[in-house]
C-alpha cells in the first residue's frame, strides 16, 4: 500500500506516532507476565490454560493478512489503528472483569483482534526509511514496542501486589486510552485506494523472499509463546516464585530482547541476514533445552534471558526480510502475510504445549521444543530453507 503517513512529516508527528505505539505495548502487556497464573485460577488443567493463552495469536492469524489488504483496498491507515488500540482497551477490560474461564478466553481473543494492528503500525513506520533500510526500520520500531514492554512486565508484580491482578488490567485500559487520543493527533493523508485482485496475493504467497521468512518466524514464534508468555511463568509459580519475581522473569526476556533487536539494527548490514538467523535459532534452541534442564527459578530466569536474545535477533531479520525483495505497493499485503503466517505460530505454540505439558510436563515439552529449533542448524535441512529465505540484503556473500 502507498503509505498513508508522508515520509516527509514533521519530527513532532513522528514522536506523536512512536509515543501513541509506546502506549499501545503498554495496554497489550501490562497484565502479561502473570496472566498464566491469572488464568490457572479458573482452571487446572494446562489444556485448558493453553487453548485460552493461544487464542492471542489465533486472531493475530486470521486477521493480520486481511487487515493489511483492506487498508491496500481503502487506501488509509489510520482507522485500522484506531480501531485497534479501542480493542487493546476492551480485551484488558474484559478479561479483568472475567468471573469464568470462557469470559478470559473472549478478552485474550479480543486482545489477539487488537494485536493485528502491528500490519499498519510497522508499514507506516517503514516508510520513513528508504527501502534498503527495511530490516533497520522494523528493528526500530520493535525496540519502541520492547521498551514499552520493559516497562509494562517490570511492572506487573508490583501492580498485584498494591491492588491484586485488577489494577493491571485497569492500567492497561487507560493505556490504551491513551494511545487512541495520541493517535488522533497525527495526521494522515489518504492515498488512492487499489482495486482488490487476488492474483498479486497469491503471487506473494509464492514467493519464497516472502513466504520462507514467514515460516521461519512462525517456528520461532511457537517456541516463544509456548516457553515465555504461558508455561515459564507457570513452572515459576510451581517453584514457588512471587507475583514479583514471575513479573521480572518477562522483564528479563523484554530487557534481553531489546539488546538483541539494537543489535540487529546495528550489524545487519555487517554480519549479513543468513548469519543472524542461525545465531537466533541457536540460541532459542539453547533456551528451550536450559528451560527443560533448570532446578530452580534463578536458571529459568537465564533461559529467558537467551529466548529474549534469540527472538530479539531472529524476529526483526526475518521480517525485514519479508518486504525487503517486494515492490512498494505490495509492503502492506507482504507484511500482514507474514505477520499472519507467524501469528499461526503464537497460536499453536501455546495450544500444543498446553496438551503436550497435561500428558508429559512442562519440562519435557520444553525438551520436545528445542528440536525445531536446532533442525534449522542441520545443513541438509537449514541451507534449504535459509538460502531462498534471507537473500543478504547487503549482497555480501557468507
Amino acid at each position: 500500500m502507498p503509505t498513508n503517513f508522508s515520509s516527509r512529516a514533521p519530527k513532532g508527528q513522528i514522536a506523536v506516532f512512536t509515543a501513541a505505539v509506546f502506549c499501545y505495548w503498554l495496554g497489550l502487556y501490562l497484565y502479561a507476565p502473570t496472566l498464566p497464573i491469572y488464568v490457572k485460577q479458573y482452571s487446572s488443567h494446562l489444556g485448558a490454560i493453553g487453548l485460552v493463552l493461544s487464542m492471542y495469536g489465533l486472531w493475530q492469524a486470521l486477521l493480520r493478512f486481511p487487515v493489511g489488504l483492506a487498508s491496500d483496498l481503502l487506501g488509509r491507515a489510520k482507522p485500522f489503528i484506531l480501531f485497534g488500540y479501542v480493542l487493546t482497551a476492551l480485551g484488558a477490560w474484559l478479561i479483568g472483569f472475567a468471573d469464568d474461564i470462557v469470559w478470559i478466553g473472549v478478552g485474550r481473543s479480543v486482545t489477539g483482534l487488537a494485536a493485528a494492528t502491528w500490519v499498519p503500525i510497522v508499514v507506516v513506520f517503514s516508510r520513513f526509511f528508504p527501502p534498503a533500510q527495511a530490516i533497520r526500520a522494523t528493528a526500530l520500531m520493535a525496540m519502541v514496542g520492547g521498551a514499552a514492554r520493559i516497562l509494562a512486565t517490570g511492572s506487573t508484580g508490583f501492580l498485584n501486589s498494591a491492588g491484586g491482578y485488577s489494577l493491571a488490567f485497569n492500567l492497561a485500559a487507560v493505556a490504551a486510552g491513551l494511545a487512541l487520543l495520541l493517535m488522533l493527533l497525527v495526521r494522515e493523508t489518504p492515498r488512492a485506494p487499489t482495486k482488490p485482485s487476488l492474483g498479486p496475493v497469491v503471487s506473494l504467497v509464492r514467493r519464497p523472499q516472502v513466504l520462507f521468512p514467514a515460516l521461519l518466524n512462525a517456528s520461532s514464534q511457537f517456541v516463544n509463546w509456548a516457553v515465555t508468555f504461558s508455561f515459564i511463568p507457570i513452572l515459576a509459580g510451581n517453584m514457588g516464585a512471587s507475583d514479583v519475581e514471575v513479573s521480572f522473569l518477562m522483564t528479563d526476556f523484554m530487557v534481553v530482547n531489546l539488546v538483541g533487536l539494537s543489535a540487529t539494527a546495528a550489524f545487519v548490514n555487517r554480519l549479513g541476514a543468513r548469519k543472524l538467523v542461525r545465531t537466533g535459532f541457536l540460541l532459542l534452541g539453547m533456551a528451550t533445552l536450559l528451560a527443560a534442564w533448570s532446578p530452580t527459578v534463578w536458571w529459568l530466569f537465564l533461559a529467558q534471558g537467551l529466548v529474549g536474545l534469540a527472538t530479539g535477533i531472529g524476529y526483526p531479520t526475518l521480517m525485514g526480510l519479508s518486504i525487503r525483495h517486494v515492490s512498494d505497493h505490495e509492503r502492506t499485503a507482504a507484511m500482514g502475510l507474514h505477520q499472519a503466517v507467524y501469528g499461526f505460530g503464537m497460536f499453536t505454540g501455546p495450544f500444543v504445549a498446553g496438551l503436550l505439558s497435561e500428558q508429559f510436563g512442562i519440562q519435557t515439552t520444553f525438551l520436545m521444543l528445542a528440536v525445531p529449533c536446532l533442525l534449522v542448524l542441520v545443513p541438509q535441512v537449514g541451507g534449504r530453507i535459509l538460502h531462498p529465505a534471507t537473500a543478504d540484503p547487503t549482497g555480501a556473500r557468507h
